[in-house]
């Protein structure tokens, strides 16, 4: 910044306003530099408690060559993600995407390329193998070529047979490993585990069946079965009680989340387990206490899309009834996530048909909740998102000691100066540049992680600093700020929505997505009052035991009871039975779905022979 302000100096211009104020010269001299002229520059720095000033002189690149310079060089050894907000990815004009070289593409094999055959699924590209083995004069090979295809057929044959036996049938070859989802990833693991044959190892698992249909995940437990049975041992962190039943032996670790866990609550046979009274996972297995049958609403307004055609989806007509809560299933694949993000979001959003016809009806404002954890920064908190953070302050800046010291609300925010810590600007964290190796996190050594000055961190309340209220548990802090509405009211909705465990001042990147999104139907629930909504929610349940399972129900079910309206991509089952209405897709996976598959109630939905949800979904509403 100390050469940029040189420049300006010597160019007459003010770097220091607002960006959008600039004239496109100085914009321009901003981005592409000024060439070979240098500059005489005195940089006064401050590192802890060392301070001094250094002098150079040099040319100024532009940002844009600096920003390419730093990302080519934590590229290098790939940290390049850390400079992903300054960019975006393109389409390689040169292969059109497809990685290689013009010689590379040019070579074909039955008839087909190298990216035609990588881009196809996986099941799609196991049954054109067969059909070529099968019949090799058809697609153009003589005898020999036919004899090296076989031993090949044996070996690439049984690779695409894993992949599908795991569930993932759908996906392509040419699918970058950084757009899997964090189950599928570990599938495609495993997949590659299961043509080694290796005994006398421990494959350790979370949560494998994460975005897996329940028709597959028998399937999954076959593979593990396998794994088992070559002399390996599997332990796998689920909540899925099929998985749970179908276990040796069950750890069930509680009772509680956060400092209400960490204890060993049951151990022994899933029957043992289920025989323990006080285990929640017992609980369950035991079916205890059994599963209410709601009452099914009277849906009558609805949304109706015409012709969806994203992904793979076969330009379906659909209505999406209003008022309740409506469910959209189906396999891995299916086409959920693409119908109700890619096609009814995009297109509500931006006014227009958005991978469709045409959108029709009068749907309310709709809150989308499907973004990443990476959408969030260390500057959002719980503490924010919930709407509770402009509470906290004012309690301390109305306190005596505040008061006494001068101190607004404003110095209890840890994203402005005043009373943040300048040394880490409030994060309470520093990353240390660490050469070839990967950056490291280390706490601020000003703060010690407590994100403020010594001045703001001298005030307390009830014995705590504000920092020690960032640090405790939604729960805890409930135990002390009960007698506040405008917090206590939030704190209740994070704990409804199975997040009392989180500290309100986690900073947000660090949730995974489905926390984001019980966060924010949190903020909802404390918040909406008036205009209808239309929450919009992709897999809720991940990561969630089943009885906070049953309090994110309840929680969607006021919603409902105040109003809005709740669409949700969800495989678990639990969830599915006790919703209004489901839209069922399939009948399989990427070019095999993409179909309405079936559309009713629970009960209609599992009468529908050709629905494998519906199958699943039989045992589930005998209960």
């Amino acid at each position: 910044m100390a050469l940029l302000t040189a420049v300006g100096t010597a160019q007459s211009i003010d770097f220091s306003v607002p960006w959008m104020t600039l004239d496109g010269r100085s914009r321009g001299l901003a981005l592409d530099g000024t060439g070979d002229r240098e500059y005489q520059v005195s940089w006064h720095y401050r590192r802890g408690k060392r301070r001094g000033t250094h002098e150079f002189s040099g040319p100024w690149p532009g940002l844009i060559a600096l920003i390419n310079e730093e990302y080519s060089r934590k590229h290098a050894d790939r940290r390049g993600v850390a400079m992903g907000s300054l960019m975006r990815e393109l389409r390689c004009t040169s292969c059109d995407g497809a990685r290689l070289a013009p010689r590379s593409l040019a070579v074909r094999f039955a008839g087909c390329g190298i990216a035609e055959l990588a881009s196809r699924p996986v099941d799609a590209l196991a049954e054109w193998l067969d059909q070529v083995v099968a019949h090799p004069e058809e697609h153009g090979l003589d005898a020999g070529a036919a004899a090296v295809l076989a031993p090949l057929h044996r070996s690439l044959g049984r690779r695409l047979e894993s992949l599908t036996d795991v569930g993932l049938g759908y996906l392509s070859l040419d699918r970058a490993a950084m757009s899997l989802s964090g189950g599928e990833f570990q599938r495609v693991r495993l997949a590659a585990q299961l043509c080694s044959d290796l005994c006398g190892l421990t494959y350790v698992l979370d949560e494998p069946t994460t975005g897996l249909h329940a028709w597959d995940t028998d399937r999954l437990l076959t593979i593990l079965r396998r794994l088992r049975d070559l002399g390996n041992t599997v332990v796998v962190v689920e909540h899925d009680l099929q998985v749970i039943r179908a276990a040796d032996q069950v750890i069930d670790l509680g009772p509680g989340p956060g400092a209400r866990g960490g204890r060993i609550v049951a151990q022994g046979t899933p029957d043992q387990v289920a025989g323990e009274p006080s285990s929640p996972t017992g609980r369950l297995l035991s079916q205890q206490p059994a599963m209410t049958k709601p009452r099914r609403r009277c849906l009558e307004s609805s949304v109706s899309i015409v012709g969806a055609s994203a992904r793979n989806l076969k330009g379906i007509d659909i209505e999406l009834p209003l008022g309740g809560i409506v469910a959209v299933s189906g396999v891995s694949g299916a086409g959920k996530s693409a119908l109700v993000f890619e096609v009814l979001a995009k297109s509500l959003r931006s006014g227009r048909p958005v991978g469709c016809r045409s959108i029709e009806g009068h749907p309310p404002v709709i809150v989308a909740v499907d973004g990443p954890r990476g959408a969030a920064n260390s500057s959002s908190t719980p503490a924010t998102s919930m709407a509770i953070f402009d509470a906290i302050r004012a309690r301390f800046a109305d306190s005596a000691r505040a008061k006494q010291l001068g101190l607004s609300q404003a110095d209890f925010s840890f994203n402005r100066k005043g009373g943040r810590c300048e040394t880490c600007q409030g994060s309470g964290q520093l990353r240390v540049d660490m050469g070839f190796l990967p950056d490291v996190i280390v706490p601020c050594e000003s703060c010690h992680g407590a994100r403020y000055g010594e001045q703001v961190l001298q005030v307390r309340v009830d014995g705590r600093t504000i920092a020690d209220v960032l640090g405790s548990t939604a729960d805890e802090a409930l135990d002390y700020l009960a007698d506040t509405p405008a917090i206590a009211m939030p704190l209740r909705a994070m704990a409804q929505a199975g997040l009392g465990y989180l500290r309100l001042g986690q900073p947000a990147d660090s949730l995974s997505r489905g926390e984001h999104q019980r966060l924010a139907l949190a903020g909802g629930f404390s918040s909406w009052t008036s205009d209808r909504r239309w929450l919009l929610l992709d897999e809720p349940t991940k990561g969630l035991h089943g009885e906070d399972v049953s309090r994110l129900l309840q929680t969607l079910n006021q919603l409902v009871e105040q109003g809005h309206s709740v669409l949700v991509v969800e495989h678990h089952l639990e969830v599915l039975a006790c919703s209004d209405w489901i839209v069922d897709l399939g009948p399989e996976g990427g070019a095999k779905g993409g179909t309405v598959v079936t559309a009713g109630t629970p009960e209609d939905v599992a009468r529908c022979a050709e629905s494998r949800t519906g199958a699943c979904l039989q045992t589930v509403l005998k209960r």
